[in-house]
């Protein structure tokens, strides 16, 4: 599988920040497109019905993921800083 970046020569320690706010709401236009276009690629043959369920899915476990780490350092904060 090829990996696409804006940055094909970063490394871990080069790229620019990309804040939990932000790393959601990629998910987030990401699910909406998926969302769009999946229906018509599925009716075209292009991509199964289990195969687009399956892809969904993952990207929201993404964002759940995402979301309960934003969740837990919010909650760790509140405690350091009451």
């Amino acid at each position: 599988m090829h990996s696409i970046s804006l940055y094909p020569d970063a490394t871990p320690r080069t790229l620019p920040p990309i804040t939990l706010d932000e790393q959601i709401t990629g998910v987030q236009r990401e699910l909406a497109v998926r969302a769009a276009v999946y229906p018509r690629q599925v009716a075209r043959g292009h991509l199964t019905q289990p195969k687009a369920d399956y892809q969904l899915a993952v990207m929201e476990a993404v964002l759940v993921t995402l979301q309960r780490l934003q969740d837990a350092q919010r909650a760790s904060s509140r405690e350091v800083y009451p």
